[in-house]
């Protein structure tokens, strides 16, 4: 029987600066939520359904793409929570120096890690754990997405990212 343990995290490694590479993790619930907490125009994006246009990119970019970076380069095991956010922080001031292709090859893995099937699902896995807990509760809110389909959701496959629907190309290993 194969345990958590066995497997540890999934990760990739991310050739930099010729004979160097990076580990790449994918983000973790714990990352996901510290970046939507401190980039609050990041949740507006996921949770309206907002299309993702050069635009809002903009307005978001190159801080928080930045911090997506040193989550998701930087693994959360075997230390507490402020050590963790300490590194990310000193982290966070690195990657904002990197190039730009370096940057997007980074991205584009922890996009690949943390959302193999695209963010669409996830998101609808979310607001399912959410619907969930309100009905156990008793609790009721209002919808956090509007009538209009996903669009923000982000999905790779080797070329790259994409929007739409989450779809692999069958011959696709990652």
């Amino acid at each position: 029987m194969t345990s958590l343990l066995d497997i540890g995290p999934l990760t990739e490694e991310v050739p930099v600066g010729g004979s160097k590479s990076i580990t790449v993790y994918g983000v973790t619930p714990e990352g996901f939520f510290f970046l939507l907490e401190k980039f609050p125009v990041l949740q507006d994006m996921f949770a309206n359904g907002q299309e993702v246009n050069m635009e809002a990119l903009r307005k978001v970019a190159p801080e928080s793409i930045a911090y997506v970076l040193a989550v998701a380069t930087t693994s959360r095991a075997y230390m507490t929570q402020q050590d963790w956010l300490d590194i990310v922080e000193a982290t966070a001031n690195v990657a904002l120096n990197l190039n730009a292709t370096t940057q997007m090859a980074l991205f584009q893995a922890a996009l690949r890690l943390t959302f193999p099937d695209g963010i669409g699902p996830f998101i609808a896995g979310v607001e399912a754990l959410t619907a969930s807990i309100n009905r156990v509760t008793g609790e009721t809110v209002q919808p956090t997405t509007s009538s209009k389909p996903l669009r923000s959701g982000f999905a790779t496959d080797s070329r790259g990212m994409r929007l739409g629907q989450a779809r692999r190309p069958a011959s696709s290993t990652h």
